[in-house]
Protein backbone atom coordinates (compact mmCIF):
# COMPACT_ATOMS: atom_id res chain seq x y z
CA UNK A 1 0.00 0.00 0.00
CA UNK A 2 1.16 3.59 -0.16
CA UNK A 3 2.68 6.06 2.28
CA UNK A 4 4.54 9.28 1.56
CA UNK A 5 7.73 10.73 2.95
CA UNK A 6 10.11 13.34 1.65
CA UNK A 7 13.90 13.29 1.59
CA UNK A 8 16.12 10.37 2.44
CA UNK A 9 18.35 8.18 0.36
CA UNK A 10 18.46 8.04 -3.41
CA UNK A 11 15.33 6.48 -4.89
CA UNK A 12 14.26 4.99 -8.19
CA UNK A 13 12.74 7.39 -10.70
CA UNK A 14 9.66 6.53 -12.78
CA UNK A 15 11.34 7.06 -16.10
CA UNK A 16 12.35 3.99 -18.04
CA UNK A 17 9.47 2.57 -20.05
CA UNK A 18 9.12 -1.13 -19.43
CA UNK A 19 7.81 -3.47 -22.16
CA UNK A 20 4.02 -3.70 -22.10
CA UNK A 21 3.47 -7.35 -23.03
CA UNK A 22 4.46 -10.41 -20.94
CA UNK A 23 6.59 -11.80 -23.78
CA UNK A 24 8.52 -8.56 -24.34
CA UNK A 25 9.00 -8.03 -20.61
CA UNK A 26 10.42 -11.55 -20.31
CA UNK A 27 12.83 -10.76 -23.16
CA UNK A 28 13.81 -7.50 -21.44
CA UNK A 29 14.54 -9.36 -18.19
CA UNK A 30 16.67 -11.83 -20.12
CA UNK A 31 18.83 -8.97 -21.41
CA UNK A 32 19.56 -7.63 -17.93
CA UNK A 33 22.70 -8.57 -16.03
CA UNK A 34 20.93 -8.91 -12.66
CA UNK A 35 17.44 -10.45 -12.83
CA UNK A 36 16.64 -9.70 -9.19
CA UNK A 37 17.28 -5.97 -9.59
CA UNK A 38 15.30 -5.87 -12.85
CA UNK A 39 12.41 -7.77 -11.21
CA UNK A 40 12.27 -5.31 -8.30
CA UNK A 41 12.40 -2.41 -10.75
CA UNK A 42 9.32 -3.87 -12.43
CA UNK A 43 7.48 -4.29 -9.11
CA UNK A 44 8.38 -0.78 -7.98
CA UNK A 45 6.74 0.75 -11.03
CA UNK A 46 3.81 -1.61 -11.45
CA UNK A 47 2.51 -2.42 -7.96
CA UNK A 48 1.46 1.18 -7.15
CA UNK A 49 -0.71 1.20 -10.26
CA UNK A 50 -2.41 -2.06 -9.33
CA UNK A 51 -3.07 -1.26 -5.67
CA UNK A 52 -3.55 2.51 -5.87
CA UNK A 53 -7.32 2.40 -5.21
CA UNK A 54 -7.16 1.72 -1.48
CA UNK A 55 -10.59 3.00 -0.43
CA UNK A 56 -12.74 0.89 -2.75
CA UNK A 57 -10.48 -1.61 -4.57
CA UNK A 58 -11.77 -3.94 -7.27
CA UNK A 59 -10.23 -7.16 -5.98
CA UNK A 60 -11.03 -9.20 -9.08
CA UNK A 61 -9.45 -6.58 -11.32
CA UNK A 62 -6.39 -6.43 -9.06
CA UNK A 63 -6.01 -10.20 -9.25
CA UNK A 64 -6.25 -10.14 -13.04
CA UNK A 65 -3.69 -7.34 -13.24
CA UNK A 66 -1.22 -9.20 -11.02
CA UNK A 67 -1.64 -12.35 -13.11
CA UNK A 68 -1.12 -10.55 -16.42
CA UNK A 69 1.57 -8.11 -15.32
CA UNK A 70 3.63 -10.18 -12.87
CA UNK A 71 2.94 -13.91 -12.95
CA UNK A 72 2.49 -14.35 -16.70
CA UNK A 73 5.75 -12.53 -17.54
CA UNK A 74 7.53 -14.74 -15.00
CA UNK A 75 6.10 -17.80 -16.74
CA UNK A 76 7.31 -16.51 -20.12
CA UNK A 77 10.74 -15.83 -18.64
CA UNK A 78 10.88 -19.33 -17.15
CA UNK A 79 9.84 -21.30 -20.23
CA UNK A 80 11.08 -19.00 -23.01
CA UNK A 81 7.83 -19.57 -24.91
CA UNK A 82 4.06 -19.45 -24.46
CA UNK A 83 3.54 -20.96 -20.96
CA UNK A 84 0.32 -22.72 -21.99
CA UNK A 85 2.11 -24.49 -24.84
CA UNK A 86 5.06 -25.49 -22.67
CA UNK A 87 2.85 -26.76 -19.84
CA UNK A 88 0.83 -28.80 -22.32
CA UNK A 89 4.06 -30.38 -23.61
CA UNK A 90 5.09 -31.27 -20.07
CA UNK A 91 1.64 -32.70 -19.38
CA UNK A 92 1.85 -35.05 -22.35
CA UNK A 93 5.42 -36.03 -21.44
CA UNK A 94 4.10 -37.63 -18.26
CA UNK A 95 6.13 -35.24 -16.12
CA UNK A 96 3.30 -34.19 -13.83
CA UNK A 97 2.80 -36.58 -10.93
CA UNK A 98 1.77 -33.69 -8.71
CA UNK A 99 -1.18 -31.59 -9.80
CA UNK A 100 -0.48 -28.44 -7.78
CA UNK A 101 -3.32 -26.48 -9.38
CA UNK A 102 -3.74 -23.17 -7.52
CA UNK A 103 -7.35 -22.53 -6.58
CA UNK A 104 -9.13 -19.30 -7.41
CA UNK A 105 -11.54 -17.71 -4.99
CA UNK A 106 -14.93 -19.44 -5.20
CA UNK A 107 -13.59 -22.59 -6.88
CA UNK A 108 -14.95 -25.94 -5.67
CA UNK A 109 -12.56 -28.33 -3.90
CA UNK A 110 -13.08 -31.86 -2.61
CA UNK A 111 -11.79 -33.60 0.51
CA UNK A 112 -12.11 -37.36 0.99
CA UNK A 113 -13.36 -38.14 4.48
CA UNK A 114 -12.05 -41.71 4.20
CA UNK A 115 -8.56 -41.12 2.84
CA UNK A 116 -7.37 -37.57 3.51
CA UNK A 117 -4.75 -37.23 6.24
CA UNK A 118 -6.54 -34.08 7.43
CA UNK A 119 -9.34 -31.81 6.14
CA UNK A 120 -6.85 -29.43 4.49
CA UNK A 121 -5.90 -32.12 1.94
CA UNK A 122 -8.08 -31.37 -1.06
CA UNK A 123 -8.47 -32.13 -4.76
CA UNK A 124 -9.51 -29.98 -7.70
CA UNK A 125 -12.64 -31.04 -9.58
CA UNK A 126 -10.75 -32.69 -12.45
CA UNK A 127 -8.52 -34.79 -10.19
CA UNK A 128 -11.45 -35.73 -7.96
CA UNK A 129 -13.59 -36.90 -10.88
CA UNK A 130 -10.70 -39.07 -12.10
CA UNK A 131 -9.82 -40.59 -8.72
CA UNK A 132 -11.08 -43.39 -6.51
CA UNK A 133 -12.27 -40.81 -3.99
CA UNK A 134 -15.41 -39.97 -5.96
CA UNK A 135 -16.79 -43.32 -4.75
CA UNK A 136 -15.86 -42.61 -1.12
CA UNK A 137 -17.36 -40.35 1.51
CA UNK A 138 -16.29 -36.84 0.59
CA UNK A 139 -16.98 -33.23 1.40
CA UNK A 140 -17.15 -30.26 -0.96
CA UNK A 141 -15.66 -26.88 -0.06
CA UNK A 142 -15.52 -23.44 -1.62
CA UNK A 143 -11.95 -22.17 -1.82
CA UNK A 144 -11.08 -18.68 -0.63
CA UNK A 145 -8.20 -18.69 -3.10
CA UNK A 146 -4.49 -19.43 -2.78
CA UNK A 147 -4.59 -23.14 -1.88
CA UNK A 148 -3.57 -25.87 -4.28
CA UNK A 149 -4.59 -29.39 -5.30
CA UNK A 150 -2.88 -32.17 -3.33
CA UNK A 151 -3.27 -34.85 -5.99
CA UNK A 152 -0.01 -36.78 -6.24
CA UNK A 153 1.16 -35.90 -2.72
CA UNK A 154 1.62 -39.31 -1.10
CA UNK A 155 1.83 -37.70 2.35
CA UNK A 156 -1.66 -36.17 2.01
CA UNK A 157 -3.61 -39.39 1.43
CA UNK A 158 -3.89 -42.73 3.21
CA UNK A 159 -4.77 -44.44 -0.08
CA UNK A 160 -5.33 -43.31 -3.67
CA UNK A 161 -2.88 -40.37 -3.79
CA UNK A 162 -2.97 -40.22 -7.61
CA UNK A 163 -5.82 -39.59 -10.00
CA UNK A 164 -5.76 -41.27 -13.42
CA UNK A 165 -4.09 -38.25 -15.03
CA UNK A 166 -1.21 -38.05 -12.54
CA UNK A 167 -0.61 -41.73 -11.86
CA UNK A 168 3.10 -42.64 -12.17
CA UNK A 169 3.91 -44.53 -15.36
CA UNK A 170 0.80 -43.38 -17.18
CA UNK A 171 2.80 -41.93 -20.09
CA UNK A 172 5.65 -44.43 -19.84
CA UNK A 173 7.53 -46.47 -17.30
CA UNK A 174 8.40 -45.14 -13.86
CA UNK A 175 12.04 -45.19 -14.91
CA UNK A 176 11.27 -43.01 -17.92
CA UNK A 177 9.27 -40.54 -15.83
CA UNK A 178 12.06 -40.31 -13.25
CA UNK A 179 14.21 -38.40 -15.72
CA UNK A 180 13.86 -34.63 -15.52
CA UNK A 181 11.78 -33.48 -18.52
CA UNK A 182 12.98 -29.87 -18.27
CA UNK A 183 15.73 -28.67 -20.57
CA UNK A 184 18.83 -26.91 -19.29
CA UNK A 185 17.54 -23.47 -20.32
CA UNK A 186 14.40 -23.80 -18.19
CA UNK A 187 16.42 -25.09 -15.23
CA UNK A 188 18.82 -22.14 -15.56
CA UNK A 189 15.92 -19.67 -15.62
CA UNK A 190 14.31 -21.35 -12.62
CA UNK A 191 17.54 -20.88 -10.67
CA UNK A 192 17.20 -17.14 -11.27
CA UNK A 193 13.48 -16.78 -10.66
CA UNK A 194 12.73 -18.84 -7.56
CA UNK A 195 15.59 -17.54 -5.34
CA UNK A 196 14.70 -13.98 -6.38
CA UNK A 197 11.00 -14.35 -5.60
CA UNK A 198 11.71 -16.13 -2.30
CA UNK A 199 14.24 -13.45 -1.34
CA UNK A 200 11.68 -10.74 -2.07
CA UNK A 201 8.97 -12.48 -0.01
CA UNK A 202 11.32 -13.04 2.94
CA UNK A 203 12.69 -9.49 2.93
CA UNK A 204 9.21 -7.98 2.75
CA UNK A 205 8.01 -10.28 5.53
CA UNK A 206 10.75 -9.26 7.96
CA UNK A 207 10.94 -5.58 6.89
CA UNK A 208 10.23 -3.50 10.01
CA UNK A 209 9.98 0.05 8.62
CA UNK A 210 6.37 1.26 8.36
CA UNK A 211 6.99 4.41 6.33
CA UNK A 212 9.74 3.27 4.02
CA UNK A 213 10.79 0.37 1.80
CA UNK A 214 14.23 -0.73 0.61
CA UNK A 215 15.73 1.74 -1.92
CA UNK A 216 15.22 -0.62 -4.87
CA UNK A 217 11.43 -0.56 -4.26
CA UNK A 218 11.14 3.19 -3.83
CA UNK A 219 10.07 5.42 -6.72
CA UNK A 220 9.77 9.18 -6.95
CA UNK A 221 6.25 10.44 -7.44
CA UNK A 222 5.34 11.43 -10.94
CA UNK A 223 2.80 10.14 -13.46
CA UNK A 224 1.96 6.46 -13.69
CA UNK A 225 1.05 4.80 -16.98
CA UNK A 226 -2.62 4.87 -16.03
CA UNK A 227 -2.51 8.68 -16.07
CA UNK A 228 -2.52 9.16 -12.29
CA UNK A 229 -0.37 12.15 -11.28
CA UNK A 230 1.40 12.71 -7.96
CA UNK A 231 2.82 15.82 -6.35
CA UNK A 232 6.22 16.19 -4.71
CA UNK A 233 7.32 13.50 -2.33
CA UNK A 234 7.79 9.78 -2.68
CA UNK A 235 5.49 6.85 -3.24
CA UNK A 236 6.23 3.66 -1.38
CA UNK A 237 4.42 0.54 -2.38
CA UNK A 238 4.55 -2.91 -0.84
CA UNK A 239 3.09 -5.91 -2.61
CA UNK A 240 1.13 -8.04 -0.16
CA UNK A 241 2.77 -11.41 0.62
Amino acid sequence: MADEEAGGAERMEISAELPQTPQRLACWWDQQVDFYTAFLHHLAQLVPEIYFAEMDPDLEKQEQSVQMSIFTPLEWYLFGEDPDICLEKLKHSGAFQLCGKVFKSGETTYSCRDCAIDPTCVLCMDCFQNSVHKNHRYKMHTSTGGGFCDCGDTEAWKTGPFCVNHEPGRAGTIKENSRCPLNEEVIAQARKIFPSVIKYVVEMTIWEEEKELPPELQIRWGKLSNGTSFSDGYLYCKMCV
